[in-house]
């Protein structure tokens, strides 16, 4: 009797030690503990969002519920990925963190969440930062890296994490030559303007016929993706124009 209830204490404050121990690295828990739930939940396209609410929710259902703002849980890899999180103590965050995350109204949410900086941390990067003793013109060392990516944290993903995801993306996607085997891509047109800061991470010159390259002079970010207007600049209407050639070549049209 008594034994059985002292081994039933022990396992219940066991199983608490683990709800509450605090967790480094709420990432890697997840892979070392729960590697076959992973590797489902990675081909959906849910996941991602479904754990991040759950590790910023500490494993409070009601939060992560809220937080991913379907009603509920999803069906299939991402319930069995967060169940094995939650039962492994790898979403460990504070009370206070989980309750401000419960309380933001479902509606508001799309409006809230900041989609883009999610996928800075998760597959980009490519933080603009102006570092003592380089070319930058302006106040060199006010905006450094740990500035640009602190937020990440909401996600609880790391810098070292944010590096691996970079690299996790290059691989997939194949980086500056997805022309080359095992990706072998075709049929992308790499427009980019020459003023905007995003160009140093595109393709600026043809891969192959299948993969031209588009530098638009004196263009800022997709300048030719905007509405047609009288005051557009010469070089954004002829791109306009070789997009549609090239689309329309392609496309047999």
């Amino acid at each position: 009797g008594r034994t059985a209830e002292a081994a039933a204490a022990a396992e219940a404050a066991a199983a608490e030690a683990i709800a509450v121990a605090p967790v480094v690295d709420p990432e890697q828990c997840v892979k070392e503990k729960c590697a076959g739930q992973v590797a489902r939940c990675e081909k959906d396209a849910q996941c991602a969002s479904v754990l991040a609410c759950a590790f910023k929710c500490g494993g409070d259902e009601p939060c992560v519920r809220s937080c991913v703002a379907a009603g509920g849980l999803p069906d299939g890899a991402e319930v069995a990925a967060y169940q094995c999180a939650k039962a492994n103590g790898c979403l460990s965050v504070d009370d206070a963190a989980a309750a401000e995350a419960a309380e933001t109204p479902e509606r508001s949410l799309h409006e809230s969440l900041d989609y883009w900086g999610y996928q800075t941390c998760s597959e980009f990067g490519f933080y603009q930062t102006c570092e003592k003793g380089s070319r930058c013109f302006f106040t060199q060392g006010l905006d450094l890296l740990p500035t640009q990516d602190a937020f990440c944290a909401e996600y609880a993903i790391s810098q070292p994490q944010i590096a691996r995801r970079i690299a996790e993306t290059n691989a997939f996607y194949g980086g500056s030559r997805p022309d080359l085997p095992p990706h072998n891509a075709t049929r992308i047109l790499y427009a980019n303007g020459d003023v905007d800061p995003w160009h140093g991470l595109s393709i600026l010159a043809p891969l192959s016929p299948e993969l031209p390259a588009l530098l638009v002079s004196g263009a800022s970010h997709h300048a030719w993706t905007h509405p047609s207007l009288p005051t557009d600049q010469p070089s954004v209407v002829a791109a306009r124009k070789a997009v549609r050639r090239q689309l329309a070549a392609w496309l047999g049209l």
